[in-house]
């Protein structure tokens, strides 16, 4: 479901937690209004007047659930929730990769010339193609 009014984030362009929330805004296209609200800024005691004294980043104002948040870890679990029509990536799918990927590496190398792909005539070029897809696996 698509928010009816556009969420309002208060965020700093710096800030390794609110560019997560902020990618979280772009992945689910949510529309929502960034107020910048870095270090000297004016929109920094705007926030601490209404988030009760505190201006940490980043700070999420849902005004159709009149939800107000921060902590990303929060906010995008509260996003997904909300908003996303499937759920975010779990822990368990990296470690059955992780335990998967070296099995089928065999696999994967006898797929490698048909990665490469070359064409040019010369067969060194495709050797060097071939070397390039092996390295990648």
């Amino acid at each position: 479901p698509r928010p009816e009014k556009p969420l309002v984030l208060y965020s700093y362009e710096g800030n390794q937690f609110c560019r997560l929330v902020r990618e979280v805004l772009t992945e689910l296209d949510i529309v929502y209004e960034l107020r910048s609200a870095g270090k000297q800024s004016p929109r920094r005691e705007e926030l601490a007047s209404i988030s009760g004294g505190s201006s940490q980043c980043p700070y999420l104002m849902d005004p159709n659930t009149n939800t107000d948040m921060r902590e990303s870890a929060d906010i995008i679990r509260y996003l997904y929730k909300t908003y996303a029509l499937w759920t975010p990536p779990s822990e368990l799918l990296g470690t059955v990769s992780n335990i998967i990927t070296p099995i089928l590496k065999p696999v994967y190398e006898k797929l490698a010339p048909l990665q490469a792909g070359s064409y040019q005539e010369d067969k060194s070029q495709y050797e060097l193609e071939l070397a390039k897809a092996k390295s990648q696996v």
